[in-house]
């Protein structure tokens, strides 16, 4: 799987370098190419959504740096991403595609212990508290620099509270040997002044939270490869002529106590691990969905075409490690219309 997404984003990097590709072209043969397969994370899937890239979504700055950072089995193009890790963990950062000129990068930080691995490479020691630590990658040649927010996490050991914030009880490990039906070992710890921190390009911490209370610190738990998913589907959506600068979540995290509370007796659920999104597109910022379909109205069928892009990447190989579950939901008296994500790591269908 790391090799996969080695694989993946060295190709990413090209993205930063040329001009968006919005050639009509099947996917498949576009695959051999790069720079297609650039091109591809900016353009409507080939086949059911055929529509035209209007000015604006051109305008849409994806966030990505000239060079890939690596961090443990993650790799990401971004200028701006987040990691989590329990105390003391060892961190591996590496700059990725970059092998011509890898003396040229600096990486610093003020808390932790860091040391180099070689040109481009370093090790990194968490501190033993909890907290986020920004790691700073960079490019001495050309002065750009990448950060990677590292949360140290509080660990958890499947108490109902953490400091007067309401857990409840997660269930126990499902058997199937995936570790993503594991309880979280350990969780963020939100002060209210972290809520407005960029996790990447286009999200804040704030976004995720679970919505049972207003109170600090509140605890949760999160996935960077949610997050690479959201920032892959957000410029999608752009491309496809829905102007956005983010998604609205209406749900991210949720505590098993919250899931509970609001009557979902799906114990499973994949928001309680946090790795999972209600999104919908709420552009003008009046609380719903986006008329996406042009009819002049908020409707299942707007949520149906969101679902259609992220159906559209599941199909392409690139996509591989950001797969799980997809549900389009109509509007209801108390929402409007939404779609499920998550990135379980297997296709589920609802």
């Amino acid at each position: 799987m790391r090799h996969r997404l080695f694989n993946l984003f060295i190709v990413l990097d090209i993205l930063t370098m040329v001009l968006l590709v919005y050639a009509e072209r099947a996917v498949a043969d576009d695959l051999r190419r790069p720079e297609a397969v650039s091109g591809m994370l900016a353009q409507p899937h080939d086949g059911q959504l055929r529509l035209e890239t209007p000015a604006r979504a051109r305008e849409f700055d994806p966030g990505r740096a000239s060079f890939s950072l690596m961090f443990d089995d993650e790799l990401s193009p971004y200028s701006v991403m987040s990691t989590f890790v329990l105390p003391c963990a060892l961190v591996y950062v590496e700059v990725a595609g970059q092998r011509d000129s890898r003396r040229n990068y600096q990486c610093r930080s003020s808390s932790g212990r860091l040391s180099p691995a070689g040109h481009g490479r370093w090790r990194w020691t968490a501190p033993a508290k909890a907290g986020v630590y920004p790691l700073i990658v960079k490019n001495t040649a050309t002065g750009e620099a990448v950060r990677l927010h590292v949360f140290v996490l509080a660990r958890y050991r499947g108490s109902e509270s953490v400091r007067g914030f309401n857990i409840g009880r997660y269930p126990p490990s499902r058997g199937t040997g995936l570790p993503c039906f594991d309880r979280p070992a350990g969780l963020i710890e939100v002060s209210e002044r972290l809520t407005a921190l960029r996790l990447s390009p286009h999200f804040t911490l704030g976004q995720f939270l679970c919505k049972q209370t207003n109170d600090y610190p509140q605890y949760l738990a999160l996935s960077e490869r949610l997050l690479m998913q959201l920032e892959l589907l957000l410029e999608r959506a752009n491309a496809a002529g829905w102007p956005a600068d983010t998604f609205f979540i209406m749900s991210g995290y949720r505590t098993p106590y919250y899931n509970l509370k609001i009557g979902n007796t799906t114990n499973y659920s994949r928001h309680v691990y946090g790795d999972a999104a209600d999104i919908f597109i709420d552009a003008d910022h009046d609380g719903v969905m986006d008329d996406l379909n042009g009819d002049g109205a908020s409707t299942k069928e707007d949520a149906d075409l969101l679902a259609a892009l992220v159906e559209a990447m599941t199909d392409e190989p690139w996509f591989e490690p950001f797969i799980g579950g997809l549900g389009a939901y109509g509007p209801t008296a108390s929402h409007g219309p939404f779609i499920h994500v998550d990135t379980r790591g297997v296709i589920a269908r609802w």
